[in-house]
C-alpha cells in the first residue's frame, strides 16, 4: 500500500513538471510528428535470480516511408528480492536524422526497479542513468560533433490482467516517463529532455512468448531551438523468454 501511494505521488510530480514545461515552452514552434516501432525482446532465465536480455528495435516515421532508428540493447539484470531489481547494459543505435545526417551512439545504462502489487493491479517505478557518447555527422557541410550527455529516466507503470471468457492471458498497461539530461557542454545545468505516456494491451500466450501494442504519445523539446516535436508512435513488440534453469 505504502508503494501504491508512492507511486501515485510519482506520477502526480511528473504530470506536474511535464504541464509546468509545457506551459513554460508555451510560444515555441510545435511540430507533429508520426513513428511507428518494431520491437524483439529475448530474455534468457540464466538461473532464478540472473536473466540475459537483448533487445533489438526497428523503428520507422511517417507511416513507414522514412528510416528513423536502429537500436541493439543487450543486459543483465539480477533480482535482489521479488520487489527489488538491479540491471545494467549497453545500447548501440544509429539515427537517421535527415538524408544528409546520421547520429550514431553508444551508450552505457544501469537501473533499479521497485515492483509491487496490489489486489490486481501490479505497479511500478523504474530509475534508469544512461552515459551516451554520440557522433552526430552532417555530410552537407562536412561538420561533425561528438556530444557527450548524462540522462535520467523516471518511470512508473501499472498493468493488470484481464479476466475474459475465464481465461487470463489479456492484459493492459500504462505508464508515464520523464526523462532530464545534461549534456557535457551545457553550462546552464541539467534540462527537460523529453515525456513519454503510453498505454497497451497485450496477450501472454504462455511462459516463452508476449505480444503488446501500444501507442506512445511524446512531449521532446528540440535542444538550443524553438521547436518541440509532439511525437505519436504506434508501437509493436514481441517477447521470448528462455529458461536455462526454471525460476520457482
Amino acid at each position: 500500500m505504502k508503494y501504491v501511494n508512492f507511486s501515485l505521488f510519482s506520477t502526480i510530480l511528473v504530470a506536474f513538471i511535464s504541464v509546468t514545461s509545457f506551459n513554460i515552452q508555451a510560444q515555441k514552434i510545435f511540430r507533429p510528428v508520426n513513428t511507428q516501432w518494431f520491437g524483439h525482446t529475448i530474455t534468457l532465465n540464466l538461473n532464478s535470480k540472473l536473466d540475459f536480455s537483448f533487445n533489438s528495435q526497428l523503428r520507422r516515421r511517417d507511416f513507414f516511408k522514412s528510416k528513423n532508428i536502429i537500436l541493439f540493447r543487450p543486459g543483465f539484470s539480477y533480482e535482489i528480492n521479488p520487489k527489488i531489481t538491479l540491471a545494467a547494459g549497453y545500447a548501440i543505435l544509429n539515427t537517421y536524422v535527415s538524408p544528409s545526417s546520421e547520429q550514431f551512439e553508444h551508450r552505457f545504462w544501469e537501473q533499479i526497479t521497485y515492483s509491487s502489487k496490489f489486489k490486481v493491479n501490479n505497479f511500478s517505478g523504474r530509475l534508469r542513468v544512461e552515459q551516451r557518447n554520440s557522433f552526430i555527422s552532417d555530410n552537407q557541410d562536412g561538420k561533425a560533433i561528438n556530444p557527450y550527455e548524462n540522462r535520467y529516466r523516471f518511470q512508473t507503470k501499472w498493468d493488470r490482467k484481464l479476466h475474459i471468457n475465464g481465461h487470463k492471458k489479456i492484459y493492459i498497461a500504462a505508464y508515464q516517463e520523464f526523462m532530464v539530461s545534461n549534456i557535457k557542454s551545457n553550462t546552464d545545468g541539467p534540462f527537460f529532455d523529453q515525456n513519454r505516456l503510453g498505454a497497451s494491451i497485450g496477450c501472454r500466450f504462455n511462459d516463452r512468448v508476449r505480444l503488446e501494442l501500444g501507442y506512445i504519445h511524446v512531449y521532446q523539446p528540440i535542444f538550443l531551438t524553438e521547436k518541440v516535436n509532439i511525437n505519436h508512435i504506434i508501437a509493436l513488440n514481441l517477447s521470448n523468454t528462455f529458461g536455462l534453469k526454471t525460476k520457482p
